[in-house]
This record gives structure tokens, sequence and C-alpha cells, in this order.
């Protein structure tokens, strides 16, 4: 430290600053990158999964649509085959005799 006391360094702040930015390069130059805080990593999880649940219900939506849509076709065609069904029975001639 360039034989400089810690009494010189603290009465002169334009030394101490220097010291500081020092530190502060050195670290930066430890560690590169900075790691990020709690409170930005819960807000992106939060983003991430109110996207997700937005692309799900979207996704729910268009099931529940194709479901409506598939359940009227099968009544259609049940009401279709009840009649077919009803046509090709046999009708019974009940024929009274009369005598």
């Amino acid at each position: 430290m360039a034989n400089i006391s810690r009494k010189t360094l603290y009465n002169r702040k334009d030394l101490m600053t220097r010291v500081k930015e020092a530190q502060s390069l050195h670290k930066d130059k430890i560690n590169p990158q900075l790691k990020p805080n709690k409170s930005t990593i819960q807000q992106e999880r939060l983003l991430a999964l109110r996207k997700e649940t937005l692309k799900l219900n979207e996704e729910m939506k268009m099931l529940l649509e194709q479901n409506v849509h598939l359940t009227r076709k099968v009544m259609d065609l049940e009401r279709r085959l009840e009649r077919i069904f009803e046509q090709q029975q046999p009708k019974v001639v009940s024929r009274h005799s009369t005598v």
C-alpha cells in the first residue's frame, strides 16, 4: 500500500476513495458476474408461472369448446342411430278376428 498509514488514509478522503475504488475493481475482477437478488429471482419465477397459467387456461378453454362440439355431435349421432334402429324393427301387426 505504498507505505501510507491507516491514519493518513482515513484523514484524506481522496486517498480513501481511490483505495475503495481499487478494492471494488479487484472484487469485480475476481467475481465478474453479480448474483441477482432473491426478490428479482422470485419476480422472474412469478412472471413465468403467470405466463404458463395463462397458456394453460387458453388450452383448457380450447379443449372445453372441442368437448362441447364433440358432445353435440355424439348426441346427434345417437338420435340418428335410434331413428334407424326404430325403422329397422319389424312392425308387429295384430289382426283381430271377428267371429
